[in-house]
């Protein structure tokens, strides 16, 4: 398992992509344990219908989820994480996003 700075190395377009792959991979997971619907949205959606994966130039992940389900799953988040190595930023309490946003927090973005 990668540990923060134990790798301390820049990444390529293709590996940040296949993180936030994994990152997707354990996101439909639990949405799938925890009975919550999601739907890929935007650039997301597009480079899975279009590009069959992703557009070339998307950098992120876009979900969307019905209000109910958004709304368990910032409360399920927070008290049972996703991933050790995923965190949930709530808006509410990081005051980042006006939506709640996973990161990948054992990779630095600089």
């Amino acid at each position: 398992m990668r540990g923060i700075f134990m790798d301390r190395r820049s990444i390529g377009d293709e590996e940040a992509k296949e993180l936030m792959l994994s990152l997707l991979l354990k996101f439909t997971e639990y949405c799938q344990d925890h009975n919550l619907r999601y739907f890929l949205a935007y650039g997301t959606l597009l480079g899975a219908v279009r590009h069959k994966g992703y557009i070339p130039w998307d950098n992120d992940i876009d979900v969307w989820m019905p209000r109910p389900d958004y709304e368990r799953f910032r409360v399920m988040a927070a008290l049972d994480p996703v991933s050790p190595e995923i965190s949930c930023l709530d808006y509410r309490n990081a005051r980042t996003f006006p939506f709640l946003k996973a990161v990948d927090n054992i990779t630095l973005l600089k």
